[in-house]
């Protein structure tokens, strides 16, 4: 399995630069500052890139999703918004949202979300995820 280029430090979360590049072949070496690839989706974790993935897979259905990964539905859902929080969609949605539709629905995303952290099936760093998008 090819591994994925760093992205940001591993000890302090800034963004790492490609300084030196050289071919496989025939060994050539160039130095410089190269400009890192601007595809959001390369830079997602691991963990959301298989999502992702699945996601594609089930076109969108996030019934099939939920069957597929054996999670509850507010789950998937709470991943998925995850997701477009990362890839930086979540303003836009936001901005096509009704006013009030957003007060009621957020207490129960909320107690959902708690809900699925006790139970386990949601990890703590993504309940904090999801939560910080609901805000």
């Amino acid at each position: 399995m090819a591994k994925r280029p760093l992205t940001q430090c591993p000890v302090c979360d800034s963004r790492l630069a490609t300084t030196e590049m050289q071919c496989v072949e025939c060994g050539t070496t160039l130095h410089g500052d190269f400009v890192p690839s601007q595809c959001k989706f390369c830079s997602l974790p691991e963990d959301q890139r298989k999502f992702l993935d699945l996601f594609l897979r089930c076109r969108g259905n996030l019934r099939d999703v939920e069957r597929s990964l054996g999670l509850s539905y507010p789950t998937v859902r709470a991943r998925l918004d995850v997701l477009l929080s990362n890839l930086g969609y979540t303003e836009e949605s936001a901005e096509h949202e009704e006013p009030e539709a957003t007060g009621a629905g957020d207490t129960d995303r909320r107690r959902t979300i708690l809900e699925d952290l006790n139970a386990g099936r949601m990890s703590a760093e993504e309940a904090v995820q999801v939560l910080e998008t609901l805000e």
